[in-house]
């Protein structure tokens, strides 16, 4: 995680919005004002920070492009560590006797969805597909906003049980993540997958939203299956 000074500094004038001297960052970044002042001085010289008369400093061009590229890079980094930690918790096998087992749980959460969740409800789905979008566009790989999803949905349907099923199948041993790793190449394809579930949803069409939720299950499904005839496993249970 980036915590280096710098960047502390640079993010907080960012955030204040203006010009911004040593005094009001101390008893924000509780540090020392002696060394924000001389951190500030040398991010000056480097170009990061432009002075504002006697008001204090703001962020220069190359200071919020560089404040950008840290933040994409600690992102990135930051997904990199959370899947290589949980990307070996399950095998490929048991992945895909987990999305079976869910493909069919989810096929009635969206249709018990269609009947049970209210307008707004369904709204909301837009707006944790654009947190998806936003984190993987931002070198993320969309885990958390993806389990989100699914499990808000399940909630929607009003069926305690199946929510609580759902849960447990996709936060043992982080298997959301594991989903998340096998299906980085197509990430794209998947928040499609989501605006089309979305729009069943509100269309109150029982049918095509569970056919919906379906073709994208069935994505992710196909791949895990390619993956395991490439390792030389085949699940008992799938089709030859």
């Amino acid at each position: 995680m980036y915590s280096n000074i710098d960047i502390q500094i640079l993010r907080a004038i960012h955030a204040r919005a203006v010009p911004t001297g040593a005094t009001a960052l101390t008893g924000q970044l509780h540090i020392p004002q002696a060394t924000i002042g001389r951190v500030m001085n040398q991010l000056e010289q480097e170009g990061y920070l432009q002075k504002v008369s006697n008001k204090g400093r703001i962020l220069s061009d190359r200071g919020i492009a560089y404040l950008k590229s840290a933040s994409e890079r600690q992102n990135r980094e930051e997904a990199a560590d959370s899947l290589i930690r949980s990307s070996s918790s399950l095998s490929l096998d048991r992945l895909i006797e987990i999305l079976e087992i869910r493909e069919d749980l989810e096929r009635r959460s969206a249709r018990l969805a269609c009947r049970n969740a209210t307008d707004s409800e369904l709204e909301s789905l837009n707006g944790i597909m654009l947190e998806y979008l936003y984190d993987i566009n931002n070198g993320g790989d969309g885990s958390s906003q993806d389990l989100k999803f699914h499990l808000t949905l399940a909630r929607y349907s009003q069926n305690k049980t199946l929510h609580q099923l759902l849960t447990l199948l996709l936060t043992t041993h982080h298997a959301y993540a594991d989903f998340a790793f096998h299906s980085e190449s197509f990430l794209i394809k998947q928040a499609e997958g989501h605006h089309t579930i979305i729009q069943a949803l509100i269309e109150r069409d029982p049918d095509k939203a569970a056919d919906a939720m379906a073709k994208h299950l069935d994505n992710l499904l196909f791949s895990l299956r390619e993956k395991a005839a490439a390792n030389g496993t085949q699940p008992e249970n799938s089709p030859e």
